[in-house]
């Protein structure tokens, strides 16, 4: 059976000497004016409660959009803080952002973009092409926080979901020795969908600078595969489902 202590071990042992940093948009804690003072939030997010525990089992560092009103006034001048409030066992890292940053970013391209491509749904995409800047941008500020948290030393990095597609990439010739590992949380679709996209060449080009990219389903997987055959100049092996570029390669894996 598992316990708290025993998760601990396991993970650490996994690790070995690697620290733990995790890219989310969402912050595990956040903090928030209230008419009493200042108070800690917990949001409720499914990805929140299973990455939370992990860190709080191994320490290492959460990066995060800090967008809780008295955020700024919970953390150093860096953006830092340690998290659970109460114990303190890992840290949080929180990447300032201005209103249109957030809006190009979060809005327009994620919502407004991404998120119906690969949903397919009856409202069509937007592609706001001025927004990709911001985006991009974003990411860029993102890769600047992980650079500095990992601190030259050897890390697992698990950049989560598709508000972080260019981040492997930023990352790969920067972060040599660590291992980077990313999460798509949405459906990926159909490559006759994904070609309607203008930045897929971009999109496909940071998701394959990872080690591993995850899926839900090996549907969603089998989909990036042929997306990247497609249109990128790598060599697709669908049968162990890997990506090789030159020397390297990208394990595609399904992981609920």
């Amino acid at each position: 059976m598992w316990t708290r202590d025993r998760m601990a071990g396991y993970l650490r042992r996994r690790l070995g000497n690697r620290r733990l940093i995790v890219v989310g948009n969402r912050e595990p804690y956040a903090h928030e004016r209230t008419p009493e003072g200042m108070r800690c939030q917990e949001p409720d997010a499914g990805l929140v409660s299973v990455l939370d525990p992990l860190l709080q089992a191994t320490g290492g560092t959460w990066i995060a959009h800090g967008n809780g009103s008295a955020d700024r006034l919970a953390s150093d001048e860096h953006g830092r803080l340690k998290v659970p409030p109460a114990i303190g066992s890992y840290a949080l890292r929180r990447v300032w952002l201005n209103r249109l940053e957030e809006e190009g970013w979060y809005d327009r391209v994620c919502h407004r973009g991404l998120w119906p491509l690969c949903h397919t749904i009856y409202h069509p995409p937007e592609f706001d092409l001025d927004a990709w800047q911001d985006y991009a941008g974003v990411n860029g500020k993102f890769a600047q926080a992980v650079v500095e948290e990992a601190g030259g030393d050897d890390c697992l990095i698990l950049v989560q979901n598709y508000h972080f597609v260019l981040l492997p990439g930023l990352l790969r010739s920067r972060l040599r020795s660590s291992t980077i590992c990313y999460s798509w949380h949405l459906p990926w679709p159909h490559p006759d969908v994904f070609r309607n996209c203008p930045w897929r060449k971009q999109i496909l080009e940071g998701m394959l600078a990872a080690d591993l990219v995850t899926f839900h389903l090996k549907e969603h997987g089998d989909n990036f595969l042929e997306s990247a055959r497609r249109e990128s100049e790598v060599e697709v092996s669908p049968a162990d489902a890997n990506v090789r570029q030159g020397p390297r390669s990208t394990r595609v894996r399904p992981d609920p």
